[in-house]
């Protein structure tokens, strides 16, 4: 493929892929076959997928490839240009693999892969992303499999890039700092709580503030640092994650940083252009497109 390679379980890609398309042919590893069936459940008990884990595996690779075509249409939708052309072409190639019948790779007798295709897990939680998440990559997945044409497939994974971003800064709202022996990242939160602005009573001339200083930041122009404070119970918390969840869908993040690694790497958040500072710890928020970039320079 053109734009689409370099998936996180690119081994597992092509390794089933092959089995589907004959280029791997099973009597020259019979073990094959279970195996990779093995694999796929182990990856549904992690990012919670149930029905055809075929073809969630294969949502989840499209979700989460950052290639020149999804950073493009990221928050904006659709794009111009002949880089829509090499998509269409990549689209093409995972349709068919939507469009073959993962039960052919069951030996005689045996009904693995069948039940693969109806796969009913333990949890419908994830490990790695939130609920919402989680259930927009299982739906995508049914969505894809009922595409009639190459081209209505493209349209909805692009609308998902427009709807929710593209890998782990696109799909996540919020990320904490980690730092371990090898070195320190950037791991996303799971678990935001739901809390919206319009939960807030009694704040409207701090919301207010918040908002058209928010405002000011999503769109490019000067904004300032925010200071929270105030007794336990009052709000602060509350209203970085009402902002959070108002403009996630407009590109904005959000790094937790604890008093104790404001110098654990600078470089995760240098690009970053403002913060909310909440007593114990600051919130440092960037577009998911600079966040991406300041951790792959």
């Amino acid at each position: 493929m053109i734009l689409y390679k370099n998936f996180r379980y690119q081994e597992l890609f092509d390794s089933v892929s092959g089995l589907l398309t004959g280029r791997i042919s099973p009597e020259a590893e019979p073990e094959l076959p279970d195996r990779l069936a093995g694999e796929l459940v182990e990856l549904a008990a992690t990012y919670g997928f149930e029905g055809n884990l075929w073809h969630c595996f294969l949502a989840f690779c499209l979700a989460n490839n950052e290639n020149a075509y999804s950073r493009a249409c990221e928050i904006v939708g659709p794009v111009a240009g002949t880089i829509n052309q090499m998509a269409l072409k990549d689209f093409g190639e995972i349709k068919g693999l939507f469009d073959i019948d993962i039960a052919k790779l069951d030996r005689e007798g045996e009904c693995l892969w069948a039940f693969l295709k109806k796969y009913e897990g333990t949890s419908d939680s994830s490990h790695v992303f939130n609920k919402r998440i989680r259930d927009r990559i299982v739906e995508l997945a049914v969505a894809l499999e009922m595409a009639s044409t190459v081209k209505e497939f493209g349209q909805i994974v692009t609308e998902f890039y427009r709807e929710f971003g593209v890998g782990r800064f696109g799909l996540n709202k919020a990320f904490r700092i980690n730092e371990t022996s090898g070195g320190t990242d950037i791991i996303p939160i799971t678990s935001i709580e739901h809390v919206y602005l319009k939960d807030l009573v009694g704040y409207e001339i701090q919301k207010r503030k918040l908002i058209d200083n928010t405002e000011a930041f999503i769109q490019g122009r000067a904004a300032n640092n925010v200071l929270l404070y105030g007794d336990s119970g009052t709000g602060k918390s509350s209203s970085i994650k009402a902002i959070l969840n108002q403009y996630y869908d407009r590109g904005l993040r959000m790094i937790e940083v604890y008093k104790h690694q404001s110098s654990a790497s600078p470089r995760c958040w240098s690009r970053s252009r403002t913060g909310i500072i909440s007593l114990s710890f600051t919130w440092t928020i960037s577009p998911s497109r600079i966040l991406r970039s300041s951790t792959n320079t």
